[in-house]
């Protein structure tokens, strides 16, 4: 007999749980938190350098970090109601000799937040000469950070909608902790949560495209395939336009 039916499989009960996507929060009018994470491993060059990623032009003009915080965050700024931005970096010394891997721009561990976008650039310009530039560079702390505040703010308050968080990584190169990255992603993606990593320079990029997962979902150190893909990467050089100076992302 030609494909016969060897058994039968009865489900009694089935629970379906959608997972909002970005937008549905949007829509829903969930206010966003925003959090800026950047890169400050040894890759990126010595800041008194002119060539260093870092260079702070006398003149004022920015550099690529700068304008990627001033293209994107001008964006979603409206879209935060009380305009405070979490701002990080990873990979250097700050004021120790010790290098952490997620440490507060302001100094301020228990209150890292700075007021809009002009705030992010006073931290940055601060903190930029009491910086010991090393590495290595790893997403996973920062990653880890956020969600562990986000399920903090679910659990106090399991009735409340939970606010929505950006996390902007800006970044020189690969990483070093990608296992350690992945497991945090995908631990995170059922929270409200979206990561979007901005190559600076023109370093070899590939392990950000798996991360992204625009094609295949990414899956944890156990298999663990992510609930959503919450992570975008986009380099910088490639959306600059040269006329103007601007991101062309936005729409990415």
């Amino acid at each position: 007999e030609k494909n016969p039916v060897i058994g039968h499989l009865n489900i009694e009960t089935a629970i379906l749980e959608p997972i909002p996507t970005f937008l549905d929060y949007i829509n829903g009018g969930v206010d966003i938190d925003i959090a800026v994470s950047i890169d400050f491993t040894g890759s990126n060059g010595d800041p008194s350098d002119i060539n260093s990623f870092h260079y702070m032009n006398p003149e004022r003009w920015a550099n690529d970090y700068q304008k990627a915080i001033y293209s994107i965050g001008s964006i979603i700024e409206g879209y935060d109601s009380d305009k405070q931005f979490a701002v990080f970096g990873f990979g250097a010394a700050f004021n120790t000799s010790q290098v952490s891997h997620c440490f507060a721009l302001n100094g301020n561990e228990a209150q890292p937040y700075v007021f809009e976008v002009d705030g992010i650039f006073e931290a940055y310009g601060q903190a930029l000469p009491l910086l010991k530039l090393a590495g290595p560079r790893m997403f996973g702390p920062t990653i880890e950070k956020i969600s562990k505040q986000i399920r903090a703010e679910i659990d106090n308050n399991p009735t409340a909608i939970p606010r929505y968080r950006f996390l902007l990584i800006l970044t020189n190169g690969e990483v070093s902790d990608m296992d350690r990255t992945t497991d945090a992603i995908v631990d995170a993606s059922d929270l409200p949560l979206s990561i979007v990593i901005v190559g600076i320079g023109s370093a070899e990029f590939s392990g950000m495209e798996k991360l992204d997962a625009d094609v295949v979902r990414i899956r944890n150190s156990k298999g663990v395939a992510a609930k959503r893909d919450i992570v975008q990467f986009v380099q910088f050089d490639k959306f600059i336009d040269p006329e103007i100076g601007e991101l062309l992302f936005a729409a990415e």
